[in-house]
């Protein structure tokens, strides 16, 4: 009888060329996810900036082709049958859209019906999505002493996307110029002293 003889082979572990070469091509898919993840944030930062130029375009159309601002109009349920009149004082009165005769909520509407913006203007309370989430409004508001239209995103943007967007947009200052913060008086929303957005939270754009 052949004795058996065992065999022992050396294990061999990874060598540190092949963990190197490991850890460089995970560090690549890294790369390239953090890459592709500031792509998109980019691409939403100027869909936002398109579409408050979008939506100031409409404002100012639908006054250059009737003559009033849009909800605030006196003749809109003249064209629109399921519209109600404004009372064309020149302030489109409300807030965030709530109740089926605030001009806020006409306003929309009224920008709807005449096909500047899309959507259906039947709608009582319209609250069409922004590119960033959150609910568009329009209505006068008054900041720092002087009264404008406002566009309201009435939704959550994460701060530093809200800076950046601010500092291609406007003036980089989160309670002056065109973009502002949601409630741009208060320090919670707004650091008065640097002009930095202090927490996530909505914007307002200045249409007029």
């Amino acid at each position: 009888m052949i004795p058996m003889r065992w065999t022992h082979e050396k294990s061999q572990g990874f060598t540190l060329i092949e963990i190197a070469m490991v850890l460089v091509i995970i560090g690549l898919i890294l790369a390239g996810i953090l890459k592709a993840r500031e792509i998109i944030r980019q691409a939403k930062i100027h869909q936002a900036i398109q579409e408050s130029r979008v939506w100031q375009a409409a404002y100012l159309s639908y006054i250059d082709r009737f003559g009033q601002k849009p909800g605030d109009d006196n003749t809109q349920a003249d064209r629109w049958p399921d519209m109600i009149n404004g009372n064309s004082d020149g302030y489109i009165a409300g807030t965030t859209c709530s109740g089926d005769h605030e001009e806020s909520c006409l306003a929309i509407r009224a920008l709807m019906h005449a096909g500047y913006i899309e959507g259906d203007g039947s709608i009582p309370q319209p609250k069409p999505k922004l590119a960033l989430g959150g609910e568009a409004h329009l209505f006068s508001y008054t900041v720092n002493g002087k009264t404008g239209v406002w566009l309201l995103h009435n939704g959550s943007v994460p701060k530093d996307m809200l800076q950046e967007m601010d500092r291609k947009f406007d003036d980089g200052l989160c309670y002056s110029g065109t973009m502002i913060a949601y409630n741009y008086w208060h320090n919670f929303y707004c650091n008065a002293t640097t002009g930095d957005y202090a927490v996530d939270h909505g914007y307002r754009i200045r249409l007029e």
